[in-house]
This record gives C-alpha cells, structure tokens and sequence, in this order.
C-alpha cells in the first residue's frame, strides 16, 4: 500500500489525479500471474480491511487462471 504516493520519490503514476495506491500479486506456486493495481484520488484511501479482502480476489483469481488452464490441457 502506498497512502501517500507524494511522499514517494519514484513513484511513477498514470493519472495526475492519483493519491495513493495498492497494489496485490496474484501468485501460483510462488510464481506472479499478474497483479491487482487500484489507484485512488484520496490520500490514504486503503486499509489493512481493503488488503484483506483484495487477497481473497487476488486468490480468486489465481484458482480461476489455474481452472481455465487446465481446461485447455483437457481434450
């Protein structure tokens, strides 16, 4: 979690207007999938209670990459 990107000195953003920011791996065997990333235009605007609940999509998400691949593995 980054609550005050300002603060960062190498913070690259996409958006002038972004203020703060989370960022989650999506991992598989300890292997990075991808990412969760959500900016927000407030400073400060993600709590241990968003990271909690952010895990479980970014879990989510992980069983989802793994079922669809092995769909394509089947005949």
């Amino acid at each position: 979690m980054v609550p005050d990107i300002s603060k960062e000195t190498n913070y690259l953003s996409c958006s002038p207007m972004v203020k703060s920011e989370i960022v989650l791996p999506i991992l598989k065997a300890g292997e990075i999938l991808g990412e969760l990333d959500i900016d927000s235009h407030t400073i400060d605007a993600f709590s241990e209670e968003d990271r909690t609940f952010l895990l479980k999509v970014c879990y989510a998400a992980t069983r989802l990459l793994q079922r669809s691949q092995e769909a394509r593995k089947t005949p």
